[in-house]
């Protein structure tokens, strides 16, 4: 996915793709699993996975200049949505994500009327 946004001699190095690949694949198999966010406050897995897409997605039209490669992000995690997809089925993963994204929402209009 980097040779869509980067030229072919730019190196990049890590495994942040791998790790969203596992974010991606948890937001559809193990989405309401508790992850410790950051070590103090209990988040849903698929919550925390849909915050970190729109996170990379806002930097990959943001933050070009960024020494991150969010394009790697986006595609490790459409690999795990789609090893996701292969396990649990077509229907239900959109099901979940589209469950997800809406509990998300609400929270975040939530926390914004009772922080504001």
């Amino acid at each position: 996915m980097s040779l869509i946004a980067y030229s072919w001699n730019t190196v990049g190095i890590g495994a942040s793709a791998g790790i969203f690949a596992i974010i991606g694949a948890a937001i559809l198999m193990t989405p309401f699993n508790l992850s410790m966010y950051p070590y103090v406050i209990p988040i849903p897995l698929g919550i925390l996975g849909i915050i970190y897409v729109v996170y990379n997605i806002i930097g990959l039209f943001t933050g070009r200049n960024s020494n991150i490669s969010y394009i790697a992000h986006l595609g490790g995690l459409l690999f795990g949505l789609f090893y996701g997809f292969k396990k649990r089925g077509l229907a239900k993963g959109v099901t979940m994500i589209i469950a997800i994204s809406i509990l998300t929402l609400l929270g975040i209009i939530i926390a914004s009327i009772i922080f504001d």
